[in-house]
């Protein structure tokens, strides 16, 4: 009888100590994405996972910023280091590091490249922004893009876009731009020009 008595008390106490170590999957503050995820049955995306689509698609993972004012690309994190270039509001630049140079903090970038090869050097932090919502970009990239004498459809075809462009002006859903290698410039779509590098 004792012993018989034992055995439930320690069958119960062990499922004391079960249920207090547990909680119900929605009683866990999960992510809104997780939860919904959990609840339907579907594979939870991880960080092993991003690195995968990452490395299929680096692309989509390039750091993009955008001048926010007149500037110069430096040889070297510093203000006493050799001007390279100068860049305008508006320009894009592909950030590929962030340094910290005594208290400044710099970020070693490559430039829309119309003329090989490219500059690479640094801009301070305080340059540019990586939203590009804050500034409207003057530069951009196409692909097999007509170029239009007018801003209009049925207007001259006069060229065909690749690679960098740099726009002009804006006007009514268009966007007049020059192209590299001395094409001829003229009328793009503003929604076929795209603001990210593809390599």
């Amino acid at each position: 009888m004792e012993r018989k008595i034992c055995l439930i008390s320690f069958t119960f106490l062990a499922f004391l100590i079960t249920t207090s170590g547990c909680q119900s999957r929605d009683s866990v503050s999960w992510p809104q994405d997780v939860k919904q995820n959990v609840n339907q049955g579907e594979e939870v995306l991880t960080p092993s996972w991003a690195q995968k689509e990452q490395a299929k698609n680096p692309a989509a993972h390039i750091s993009v910023g955008i001048i926010l004012s007149k500037t110069s690309i430096r040889e070297q994190a510093s203000t006493n280091s050799d001007i390279l270039q100068e860049l305008d509001r508006g320009n894009l630049i592909k950030i590929l590091s962030t340094d910290s140079a005594g208290e400044e903090k710099w970020s070693k970038i490559e430039p829309i490249c119309f003329s090989y090869p490219p500059n690479t050097g640094y801009v301070n932090n305080s340059d540019y922004t990586t939203d590009l919502t804050q500034v409207i970009p003057n530069q951009g990239f196409v692909s097999a893009e007509k170029v239009y004498s007018q801003p209009d459809i049925n207007s001259e075809v006069v060229s065909e876009g690749y690679g960098p462009v740099q726009i002009l002006q804006r006007e009514s859903g268009w966007a007049l731009c020059s192209l590299k290698g001395g094409a001829n410039g003229g009328w793009i779509k503003e929604n076929h020009i795209k603001y990210d590098f593809e390599y």
